[in-house]
């Protein structure tokens, strides 16, 4: 009989019919007791391996993919305190992700958090990720830090050779008289004016720049409160606003308009925004500053001395003592 219709391992003609392989019965018995080859039972151990390492994982992905969720969702809404946050603790387990990196810079220019958007875009140096429209956000953002220095950068050391506020403001009045379409010289004068309480010319110097330039916010919370020491309170309220479109937890914007109502009388209203202001960012000087000053105003003096405290621990002595001079009346803050 040709081998071909008998056993495929012996030959033997005794194969038994109704199995896909032709073995005689002692051939099916032998085969069946072989053990598996060492390469397939590694090949399965892998599988199984990566399977458990895959089921380890999947809580921290999956926690990572609705925490992105809920931080876009909250880029998407403009509160981008509690976005960065978001960003910031995905990063700690995904460092070397572009987009969360992208969006954690994008969160932190809003909220003027410079020296993180400075830490996060040295990484990113001299390289080129694949994402071309986050790259394109995070462009258009950082593109509006031309507006934080003067054009002219030796203007720098002639500012840091003055010793008082006055020859302060002639040197920023000179590069402004020079330079008058630099944005960024408009809004350093502004805000000189505004500390120096000239809030007229303060006003005038910012309006300039927020016409020249309507995206660079940066001088917004000091032409909102030379409005509001010029008694136009409604208008230093609108200032805020346009703040606040852009960012709902911009703490300039924040601050700002917390004062305005204080100075308005409106102290619940003022209490109840300073505290929100503290609990987005309770570190922040300005925060405990302007909630330190609801409280008082609210008459909770237990409140404003323990916030006075945290600023004392900071060594902020200039918040300190304007919270104590306007609680002993030597700082007529409403008048």
């Amino acid at each position: 009989m040709d081998h071909q219709q008998g056993c495929s391992h012996c030959n033997n003609p005794s194969f038994e019919e109704g199995y896909a392989n032709r073995l005689c019965p002692e051939c099916r018995k032998d085969l069946s007791r072989h053990p598996i080859a060492g390469w397939v039972k590694g090949l399965a151990a892998g599988v199984a391996v990566l399977f458990l390492i895959s089921l380890f994982n999947f809580p921290a992905i999956f926690n990572a993919t609705l925490a992105y969720r809920k931080g876009k969702r909250l880029m998407d809404e403009r509160k981008y305190m509690s976005a960065e946050k978001i960003f910031s603790d995905i990063l700690k387990a995904y460092p070397s992700n572009f987009k969360m990196n992208a969006h954690y810079v994008i969160a932190a220019f809003h909220n003027r958090h410079y020296a993180i958007v400075d830490s996060v875009m040295k990484k990113w140096a001299g390289k080129s990720p694949e994402d071309r429209e986050m790259v394109a956000k995070v462009n258009a953002v950082i593109e509006q830090s031309r507006f934080l220095e003067p054009e002219d950068p030796s203007v720098s050391t002639k500012l840091d050779s003055t010793t008082n506020r006055k020859e302060y403001i002639k040197v920023l009045e000179q590069y402004h008289a020079l330079h008058q379409h630099d944005v960024a010289g408009m809004l350093a004068l502004g805000e000189q004016y505004y500390i120096d309480s000239s809030f007229k010319q303060a006003i005038d110097i910012l309006e300039v720049a927020r016409k020249a330039a309507p995206e660079a916010l940066f001088g917004h919370r000091w032409l909102a409160l030379s409005y509001a020491g010029n008694k136009q309170f409604d208008k230093g309220l609108e200032i805020c606003e346009e703040l606040l479109s852009d960012n709902v937890e911009s703490i300039d914007g924040l601050t700002a308009k917390a004062g305005i109502l204080l100075k308005k009388k409106d102290d619940k209203k003022a209490l109840a925004l300073a505290q929100q202001m503290y609990d987005l960012a309770p570190s922040n000087p300005y925060a405990i500053c302007t909630l330190a000053l609801a409280a008082h105003f609210n008459g909770n003096t237990a409140k404003r001395d323990e916030l006075c405290r945290q600023l004392h621990a900071m060594n902020d002595s200039v918040s300190v003592a304007f919270i104590k001079g306007v609680e002993q009346d030597k700082i007529h803050f409403r008048d």
